[in-house]
């Protein structure tokens, strides 16, 4: 229902009723993420909902996802709202800002997957193991992160740099040339940044 969503929308930092009515499709995805391998759901004795990671023994009364959504989020509306002198300077700043918010977010990952070894052979299945944390997990801590870091460079790219490089390409075929000396550059990073 929308106002459910709206609801939502307003706990991700987003007014999808009224200025960021283009970004909806972001809360929408988010709504129904579905949770991370190593979270699970569950109700407690007063019949509210929360989350429970394996890996970490933590819960959480928030779905797992919503803070990484916040967090894209912001960034996207920051970086809409800045205003560049050009569509190159444009294009630049968000490829820049996009790399160095992927970048924090691996180095985060690799700091959260150290420890981890793995598969190893039961009689019940594969399993991963922490030796730092003393945990193990039916569930590869590695695949979570990718599927997190994959999240991420899809909505920044779609939000920050996808409509930049469709114009690039339309500003080229009407042209009929190439792009001027050093514009190159610039599209290829941003490229890089969404590949």
């Amino acid at each position: 229902d929308d106002a459910e969503l709206e609801e939502y929308g307003h706990s991700l930092g987003m007014d999808i009723a009224g200025v960021d009515k283009d970004l909806r499709w972001i809360v929408q995805e988010a709504f129904t993420a579905p949770l991370p391998p190593s979270w699970s759901e569950h109700i407690d004795g007063e019949g509210r909902v929360y989350f429970f990671n394996q890996m970490s023994q933590e819960s959480s009364w928030q779905h797992p996802m919503d803070d990484v959504y916040k967090d894209v989020v912001a960034l996207v509306k920051a970086l809409l709202a800045e205003e560049a002198a050009s569509p190159a300077e444009r294009v630049a700043r968000r490829s820049e800002a996009v790399q160095a918010h992927l970048e924090a977010a691996h180095a985060r990952a690799l700091e959260q997957i150290k420890g981890w070894s793995g598969p190893y052979s039961s009689e019940a299945g594969q399993y991963y193991y922490n030796s730092d944390r003393g945990l193990s997990s039916w569930e590869n801590p590695v695949d979570e992160w990718q599927n997190e870091l994959s999240m991420r460079q899809r909505v920044l790219h779609r939000c920050l740099l996808q409509q930049d490089l469709d114009e690039h390409g339309a500003m080229l075929a009407a042209s009929g040339g190439p792009p001027a000396a050093g514009a190159e550059s610039g599209f290829a990073d941003a490229a890089d940044a969404g590949a």
